[in-house]
């Protein structure tokens, strides 16, 4: 037989059940503007009946229930949909890395410009070409000796710029992988505080969506693997080996190789680390492949440069009749310049054959003629062809690093609002709950009233008739 005060009971346990809904919901508006929250949602269920004995003495379930309670709070999570997002957004960092990188190469290059290499290497072709119109003109050798001073720095400057560059890359590799390293160490501490949180039963939704945004961090970073324990634990792989194992963090460590730059291995046993793709990846292939063979060329161009030059000028005899005279000095773009003999006596320009030979320009015509007769690469392209070949194929990867990152940025944004379609919090769908919540709770209050109206009239006016 059912009780006086079940009724109170049951208004009692709808009261604590809305004003929980009402808070959840309270917690999902007040969190809407965060990132990485994922909706929460207080799943309502009736509780279980009371138990009685039947005719036979078994005990059963009566058909009267005892009211609601909050079966648990979940949070709106697809994890298909996180392993889209951390997949592409590995790619996407990696892209973003070659497409900064490349834009800075092309600063440096600054092609087409009057500054540049290209345009400075056609002055100095002309004024060659000056010489050999008129040899016995000093003030047009100072101009070919300055014109070659700027030549001289321009292929300097470059240079530094792109080791500059190189270097960069490489201190970027040694923070990323500190940046790895900490994620990894958090991701630890939340697996541990998500399982001690998770024992009893409970969800630690907030603590799984900080874990999330780490995960999403790292994807970034590296290409990584990972997987949920029954405990709740997240174990993260970078390539064959664990960043993490539950509540144990690896570290990576970032290590000066021959060739002065960072290498990444694991502390743990010095093996390499497998570093495929994210930006990590994107900083190394940048550092490694793409910045060598630009510094490559630019070398290249200048030694070549250098040799064809002199080789000539060597043979000749300038004003004063001096020979065997270096142009350059030097031997690549790294230390370029004009050889001081010449800068500081342009009578030395070597622009005849022999002797005493004012008028001759015999020299200087070869020097001039150069700049299509000699060839690079093994005879497929003279100087200015090879410039612009370096030039138009940075261009090119520029542009298509621009392209792979815009698209990997549109399908990582679109698979973003995904995710944010079933996890993201929508306040007009959370005022809906809340007034329905409210309602919910108005009316159990009432309920709460009415039962004890019952209950004094029962108490206080039981007995009175007769009296």
């Amino acid at each position: 037989m059912r009780v006086a005060f079940s009724g109170l009971d049951i208004a009692y346990r709808a009261l604590q059940a809305q004003q929980l809904a009402i808070d959840v919901v309270n917690h999902n508006i007040a969190n809407v503007n965060t990132p990485g929250y994922s909706r929460q949602t207080a799943r309502l269920g009736a509780t279980s009946p009371p138990a009685v004995t039947s005719v036979n003495g078994d005990i059963i379930g009566s058909q009267m229930g005892t009211g609601v309670s909050v079966i648990d709070i979940s949070r709106s999570r697809l994890g298909f949909v996180d392993y889209q997002v951390r997949n592409e957004s590995q790619s996407l960092g990696q892209w973003e890395a070659m497409r900064d990188t490349l834009k800075q190469v092309e600063v440096v290059f600054n092609e087409p410009s009057d500054v540049g290499i290209n345009s400075l290497m056609s002055k100095f072709w002309k004024a060659w070409q000056d010489v050999t119109n008129n040899p016995g003109d000093l003030g047009i050798r100072r101009a070919l000796v300055e014109q070659a001073d700027s030549l001289a720095i321009a292929f300097n400057r470059s240079y530094s710029q792109l080791s500059s560059i190189q270097k960069d890359l490489d201190r970027q590799i040694s923070l990323g992988v500190d940046k790895v390293n900490q994620l990894g160490e958090q991701i630890a501490a939340l697996n541990v505080s998500i399982a001690q949180a998770e024992i009893t039963g409970q969800h630690a939704n907030d603590l799984r969506d900080q874990r999330d945004v780490l995960l999403d961090d790292l994807s970034h970073l590296v290409r990584m693997t990972y997987q949920e324990t029954p405990q709740g634990a997240v174990n993260v792989f970078v390539g064959s080996q664990a960043l993490v194992l539950a509540d144990q963090a690896n570290q990576l460590r970032a290590v000066t190789g021959a060739n002065g730059f960072s290498n990444v291995i694991w502390a743990t046993d010095g093996s390499a680390a497998s570093i495929n793709d994210g930006e990590l990846a994107g900083l190394q292939h940048a550092r490694d492949v793409e910045l060598p063979q630009y510094i490559s060329d630019l070398q290249s161009l200048a030694g070549q440069l250098i040799t064809s030059v002199n080789t000539i000028h060597r043979t000749g005899f300038g004003l004063d009749n001096s020979t065997n005279v270096d142009f350059f000095s030097g031997s690549d773009a790294s230390d370029i310049a004009v050889s001081s003999a010449v800068k500081d006596a342009p009578e030395k320009v070597a622009s005849a054959a022999a002797a005493d030979s004012p008028g001759d320009n015999s020299i200087a015509v070869s020097i001039a003629n150069l700049q299509r007769a000699l060839t690079m690469n093994g005879g497929t392209a003279d100087f200015g062809r090879f410039y612009s070949s370096l030039v138009s194929s940075l261009g090119v990867d520029a542009q298509r690093g621009d392209m792979m990152a815009t698209n990997q940025q549109a399908l990582v944004d679109h698979l973003t609002r995904q995710r944010e379609s079933i996890s993201g919090v929508s306040l007009d769908e959370e005022t809906t709950h809340l007034i329905e919540y409210q309602r919910a709770y108005e009316a159990a209050a009432r309920m709460v009233t009415a039962v004890d109206e019952m209950l004094d009239k029962l108490i206080n006016g039981t007995g009175l008739v007769g009296r």
